[in-house]
């Protein structure tokens, strides 16, 4: 049996199915945010309604749940804030969804499936991190192929579709990346290599090499 549910104001009206959240940033602000719509149920349909005191109960024995609620609510509060009409529950849906999508936290537990199915693929296709070390330590690699060779070795180091490019993170993959490359100039004693990431003016010298 379907389910279903109407939402009608003075200005529209909408028949829904799905799962909707209503006035879900009372949890998160000092003063409630009123819901400004009227709900009527066509078929039955269950309603749940939960307060904050329910919320920190559920999350008090655990931290990392905590800190991931913490870091979304700041976002989420943030961006009613600046929105031109945040009662709307079109506005607080979208506001939402944007909060999420920028939670870290959030992304490490939901990843996008399409990223890791394309970094599984791409782990299949190449050469072993492995075979590439032992090709650099016997010389017969030119340095300028090095970069797409490490990058190929690691799919994790992809510019297009590493785990880094999922949570928007594409600093945070030039800093993994460094640090192989930081390990590759030292099997092939190369200075030049293991100061090519660094500024000229904190670089390492040739006599501190």
């Amino acid at each position: 049996m379907d389910l279903s549910m109407t939402m009608f104001s003075a200005s529209r009206h909408e028949e829904f199915t799905d799962i909707r959240w209503f006035g879900d940033a009372s949890l998160f602000t000092a003063e409630p945010f009123q819901h400004q719509e009227t709900l009527l149920a066509v078929t039955f349909c269950d309603i749940f309604v939960i307060s904050r005191t329910m919320v920190q109960s559920c999350i008090q024995d655990w931290p990392r749940i905590t800190h991931m609620l913490s870091t979304f609510a700041k976002t989420y509060t943030a961006q009613l804030s600046s929105a031109d009409n945040p009662l709307l529950p079109d506005v607080q849906a979208e506001c939402r969804e944007n909060a999420l999508s920028q939670n870290l936290h959030y992304i490490v537990f939901n990843p996008d499936e399409n990223m890791r199915l394309q970094s599984l693929k791409n782990r299949e296709q190449v050469s072993s991190l492995a075979k590439l070390i032992k090709r650099v330590v016997r010389g017969d690699l030119e340095h300028v192929d090095l970069p797409d060779m490490l990058r190929q070795s690691l799919p994790e180091l992809d510019a297009q579709n590493s785990v880094y490019c999922s949570l928007s993170e594409p600093a945070e993959r030039d800093r993994a990346e460094s640090s192989c490359w930081t390990v590759l100039s030292l099997i092939l004693g190369s200075h030049s290599d293991f100061v090519a990431w660094q500024p000229p003016s904190s670089a390492l010298t040739v006599g501190q090499w």
